[in-house]
């Protein structure tokens, strides 16, 4: 095992205990300031690859979260459903780079207000999820997208050949994109079986399981795209052999609202 592979196990050693501590352990209030935590941490490693001022993000970060808390839960899904098509229309600027870089990434204040709806819909998905979903869905949304991972990676090694954003993350292959759904659905349907979530329409789930995966892409993809333009490998170097907060949630800023929004859908059909 090399030295990175290494880092990466001990990392994960200490993470996964901490987050199912988090997720289980703590109560509503002191979950909601653990995810606070996360969220700011990541707003700092954002201001760096931006270059704006860490200060000036974190109080903007802070304002945002405090006045979201205060919005009543209707306006949090009109919300969700403007940030899943904000995180389309980034799908296109993705696919389209380098050529519409400018228009975005030039001009400060878009780049400063893509740090606040990359983060903030992830800090409201995350409440609701665990708070009015169960503690179960949210590591059940967590299942798929470590799931897709895995798939994604393994099946691009072995047979990946076709390029999916080349000019914003060379490793990544159509053909990972498909093992990575593949993996994820079985994921679902393992899930259901075993009744750690038991869903009242499993195809229907699946659906949202394969959107999650690809908006889950995005999302990811987003990432790289900041890291590419600043020049730098990892967002941070908070966590040894992943990276930075960034770099482990990047995939979940797109899925959550995603799967939040899908969830109440599916509930209400």
């Amino acid at each position: 095992m090399n030295k990175e592979l290494l880092s990466r196990f001990l990392t994960s050693i200490i993470l996964v205990p901490l987050l199912l501590w988090a997720l289980y352990g703590l109560s509503g209030l002191y979950f909601l300031v653990f995810i606070a935590l996360i969220i700011i941490i990541g707003a700092i490693e954002f201001s760096k690859m931006i270059d704006v001022k860490s200060w000036l993000v974190v109080l903007l970060m802070i304002i945002a979260l405090v006045l979201i808390l205060f919005l009543p839960l209707s306006y949090y899904y009109l919300f969700l459903s403007i940030v899943v098509i904000w995180w389309l229309i980034n799908g296109y600027f993705i696919f389209s780079f380098p050529e519409k870089q400018k228009f975005w990434y030039k001009n400060k204040g878009l780049r400063i207000f893509n740090v606040l709806m990359v983060l903030m819909p992830t800090f409201v998905s995350l409440i609701i999820i665990r708070n009015n979903l169960g503690f179960n869905w949210l590591l059940f949304l967590l299942f798929v997208i470590w799931s897709a991972d895995i798939g994604a990676y393994f099946s691009g090694k072995a047979f990946g050949k076709l390029k999916l954003a080349p000019k914003v993350s060379p490793g990544k292959s159509i053909e990972g994109v498909l093992g990575g759904i593949l993996l994820a659905i079985l994921t679902t349907i393992m899930i259901d079986y075993l009744g750690f979530v038991k869903f009242d329409n499993l195809f229907s789930y699946i659906v949202l399981t394969i959107l999650v995966v690809l908006i889950s892409i995005i999302g990811d993809l987003f990432e790289s795209l900041f890291k590419r333009v600043s020049g730098v490998k990892d967002s941070g170097n908070l966590l040894p052999g992943h990276g930075g907060i960034l770099d482990r949630i990047d995939s979940l800023t797109a899925a959550a609202p995603l799967f939040l929004l899908g969830s109440l859908v599916i509930e209400y059909l």
